[in-house]
């Protein structure tokens, strides 16, 4: 932070939509320099939310957005699931690589499969350009 007492400083927050020509914000809010990002995720998303042509069900996050409680709320309360990346301390608990990335028994990265609403889980299946010719192929539920 900038020790000079003349410093004023914003950020801006935005939420842009992935397309072919690249990344097109579809909306942006200043707010002061000392508000965390974890406390503007939610009126964000209420924001979004006010759009009814906007039927967003997954927003990506940097781990600067990264809080539990807000995520389960965004989750329950506005039917938009955030997806962040892993904190160093995360403790992983299916097999996964040194990115979080899930793997199989083999060793294979998992290939996302889609999101359980009803159940707040992310599935994943096997890559079968790996499943073809893996010797756990007969046992392996994929």
């Amino acid at each position: 932070m900038n020790q000079n007492k003349f410093f004023i400083g914003y950020r801006k927050h935005s939420i842009t939509c992935v397309t072919f020509q690249g990344p097109i914000p579809l909306m942006s809010i200043m707010k002061p320099n000392n508000i965390h990002d974890v406390n503007i995720m939610l009126p964000l998303i209420g924001e979004i939310r006010k759009i009814s042509e906007l039927h967003t069900q997954y927003l990506v996050a940097d781990l600067g957005y990264l809080d539990a409680k807000d995520q389960k709320k965004s989750f329950h309360d506005h039917d938009m699931a955030v997806v962040t990346g892993f904190k160093s301390n995360t403790v992983l608990t299916e097999p996964c690589d040194t990115s979080g990335r899930p793997e199989c028994e083999q060793g294979h990265r998992l290939v996302w499969d889609g999101f359980d609403r009803d159940t707040a889980t992310s599935w994943f299946r096997g890559d079968e350009s790996y499943c073809q010719g893996c010797p756990l192929q007969g046992t392996c539920n994929k």
